[in-house]
């Protein structure tokens, strides 16, 4: 009797006040702990803008970040972050994206540079100082003949333990990105991007998340590329 009764409910809920009816999903969900997504954390400083030629480095993977409880220092914008595992193939997939993204909605001619610039801008720890800032990416822009560098690197890149509705730990990234102006020997923006999948009992708030993943635990791939849609769509002009 009581089954009817919430069956007789939710049709009635469901066909005359469709938003309330997911947010009853939502609320079982909530119950049993179903996927939902961390807080993530984004910093945008400057506007869309459009360049003619675009250099991107390959995204670094820091050393030093197998411990979790390490502390990392991006060497160009400062930024701290908790490192972790990075898959050794994390830095190549996110290039790849970049680059496939980019040259996808036209923004510009994209040349790809092949090798790292890790002698040039060593990823420091805590509470290391450095000094060395963007200039030795203004020179390699100017050597190759670039309006702009896009740069950045890895910190976090752990792949969900489980399957899509099922996990022992979810997936966990952690990545910036910076684009530089060459000619002007400035930063123009700058944006990093973190998350922890987490239970949506953990997180309601992210209710609009949970309901594009379609309740699934995604994998660190999906996040990565996530976020860097997001911020690539937010600053590039096509």
């Amino acid at each position: 009797m009581r089954c009817r009764r919430l069956f007789r409910f939710w049709r009635l809920v469901a066909s005359s006040h469709t938003q309330f009816a997911v947010l009853i999903v939502a609320c079982f969900f909530f119950l049993s702990g179903g996927p939902g997504c961390a807080s993530r954390t984004q910093r945008a400083t400057a506007a869309v803008v459009r360049m003619e030629k675009i250099l991107v480095l390959p995204v670094q993977i820091p050393p030093g970040n197998a411990n979790k409880k390490t502390c990392l220092r991006c060497p160009i914008c400062g930024r701290i972050f908790q490192s972790g595992d990075v898959a050794s193939s994390a830095g190549g997939k996110l290039t790849d994206y970049i680059t496939g993204w980019l040259r996808s909605h036209r923004v510009g001619e994209v040349l790809r540079e092949q090798e790292t610039i890790e002698t040039v801008l060593p990823v420091e720890f805590c509470g290391l100082q450095n000094d060395s800032g963007i200039g030795p990416l203004v020179e390699i822009g100017r050597m190759r003949n670039v309006d702009g560098i896009l740069v950045g690197y890895v910190f976090r890149y752990e792949d969900r333990r489980g399957d899509a509705y099922s996990v022992k730990e979810p997936a966990s990234i952690a990545f910036d990105l910076h684009l530089i102006d060459v000619r002007k020997g400035e930063m123009i923006w700058q944006e990093a991007y973190e998350e922890t999948q987490k239970a949506l009992s953990e997180n309601l708030f992210n209710i609009d998340s949970f309901i594009n993943r379609k309740g699934r635990w995604v994998s660190a791939d999906e996040m990565a590329v996530e976020g860097l849609e997001g911020i690539l769509a937010t600053h590039m002009k096509p």
